[in-house]
C-alpha cells in the first residue's frame, strides 16, 4: 500500500521543524476537515501493521537491497 498524505500530517518519529508546525497550523486553521481526515487515514493504517508484519519487512530487507539509501517509515 503506497500512502501520500498532505502537509501537516506527521507519522510518529518523524522529526517536527519550524516550518512543518507552521504549515500545520496554517492547514488545520484553512482546512479543518481534510486535516481530521488525513489524520485519521493515518491512524487507520498504523493500526493495520502488525508487528510480524514489521519483522517480516525487516528480515527481507536483509537479502533484498530496496531500501538501502530509501528512508521507509513503519509506525507502531
Amino acid at each position: 500500500m503506497i500512502v501520500l498524505t498532505g502537509a501537516g500530517v506527521r507519522a510518529s518519529g518523524e522529526p517536527v521543524g519550524l516550518g512543518r508546525a507552521v504549515m500545520a497550523a496554517l492547514v488545520r486553521l484553512v482546512m479543518p476537515r481534510i486535516m481530521a481526515d488525513a489524520e485519521q487515514e493515518v491512524e487507520i493504517i498504523r493500526a493495520s501493521v502488525s508487528r510480524a508484519d514489521a519483522a517480516a519487512f525487516a528480515l527481507r530487507q536483509l537479502t533484498d537491497g530496496a531500501y538501502v539509501h530509501p528512508l521507509p517509515i513503519l509506525s507502531p
